[in-house]
């Protein structure tokens, strides 16, 4: 309902306070968290606690929760000391009669519009940016690759024009990940394309349907997306790209589908997805026919046969389980296998899941290549991470 804090001690004593008060309480979190579990395809209660997993913990936390934990150890982690700790501050806090301001979440993108837009206008220099990025990152992290770095023997000095950023056709080894065009406006939706032609990159924007006048025109450049929905997909969609991306979910928001509002549902988005303009789209979660690798080899030989010369990619989410995932999308044929991490925006999730729901890239990238080394599959597909590195100062 829009709330900004729940307290939920709070929540019990009224609901104490009144008659049939707690059976009501608990007759609403019950549906509350069948709605939510719902969306994820759980048919269970018992089978929930299957989703979470930890970051960070010590190795006996992480047995008490029985959660899959990475990044942690028995040396090093959260641990039950230091939790205690954080709650006797917070209740001290709770507890006060004092006035206590509320902490400011640290948001990296306030603190260099100014130094971006400068960047724009060629009044600063990207270096400068960089340096900057680095420092609110080193002062701030909000990634696991913020906390490490590389370490080498003796200082290197590399001229870059002796390097080879080259990966096959392409000229860097970046690409521009899937956006819809809704979730974004028209004149960026074909900056995008434009920008990759130029730099000789990928970009893989094509997601929810092509404005008609650039199918076909970024061909080598441009990646088209298939989704649930399947909205805007037809022969010319298929054949105006060189890549073609399964998407069966986004990691800013894992077992949740999209939705477009009808507001933004244009005349010209509703003709690139076949639909009615005013009308709101919503994608069922995950990829809707897809429930087994039999069902996902079979859409990857029917965009090879609709379009033998596109190299196929299937996106999924940095989930716990991703090392299972990626045996499974390599042996089902596709080329590329792109793993999503938490941090990549949409304009379609909502804010709970970008915050809380889902893992980094980095995790799910590591997995999935230690699983595909072991069972001599490696050289079968490339890998790609997806969201959330979107500058130069980050690697």
């Amino acid at each position: 309902m829009g709330a900004d804090a729940l307290c939920p001690y709070l929540i019990w004593e009224q609901a104490d306070a009144e008659e049939m008060g707690l059976k009501n309480l608990l007759s609403i979190l019950g549906k509350g968290l069948e709605k939510v579990i719902s969306t994820m395809g759980t048919h269970e209660i018992g089978g929930y606690g299957k989703y979470f997993a930890s970051i960070g913990l010590c190795r006996h936390l992480a047995e008490i929760f029985e959660t899959p934990n990475f990044c942690g150890s028995g040396h090093g982690g959260l641990t039950l000391v230091r939790l205690e700790e954080e709650n006797r501050s917070r209740t001290a806090v709770a507890r006060s009669r004092e006035k206590q301001p509320v902490p400011v979440q640290f948001r990296l993108y306030p603190r260099i519009w100014k130094m971006v837009g400068a960047v724009a206008k060629m009044d600063e220099t990207y270096a400068d940016l960089s340096r900057l990025i680095r420092q609110l990152e080193g002062e701030n992290p909000l990634a696991i690759r913020h906390l490490i770095d590389f370490r080498f023997q003796e200082e290197l000095s590399v001229d870059p024009d002796e390097v080879d950023t080259t990966v096959g056709s392409h000229d860097l080894p970046i690409l521009f990940s899937a956006m819809s065009f809704g979730s974004q406006g028209e004149t960026p939706f074909r900056i995008y394309a434009e920008a990759a032609r130029r730099l000789n990159i990928v970009c893989m924007n094509g997601e929810g349907g092509e404005i008609a006048d650039m199918l076909g025109r970024y061909r080598e450049n441009r990646g088209q997306q298939i989704a649930s929905g399947r909205f805007g997909v037809n022969m010319d969609f298929l054949n105006s790209a060189d890549f073609l991306e399964i998407k069966v979910g986004q990691g800013a928001k894992p077992g949740e589908g999209g939705h477009l509002p009808g507001f933004k549902v244009t005349a010209k988005i509703a003709a690139a997805r076949n639909a009615t303009p005013g009308v709101s789209l919503i994608s069922p979660s995950n990829n809707h026919d897809i429930y087994s690798i039999e069902d996902l080899a079979q859409i990857v030989e029917e965009l090879r046969t609709a379009n033998p010369r596109a190299r196929i990619s299937v996106k999924v989410p940095a989930v716990a389980g991703i090392a299972t995932i990626a045996l499974g999308i390599a042996k089902a044929g596709a080329d590329i296998i792109t793993i999503s991490g938490y941090d990549g925006g949409t304009g379609a999730a909502r804010r709970h899941a970008i915050k809380f729901v889902g893992l980094p890239a980095d995790i799910g990238v590591s997995e999935a290549h230690r699983a595909l080394v072991e069972a001599g599959m490696r050289h079968k597909v490339e890998i790609w991470a997806d969201g959330g590195a979107r500058t130069a100062g980050m690697y």
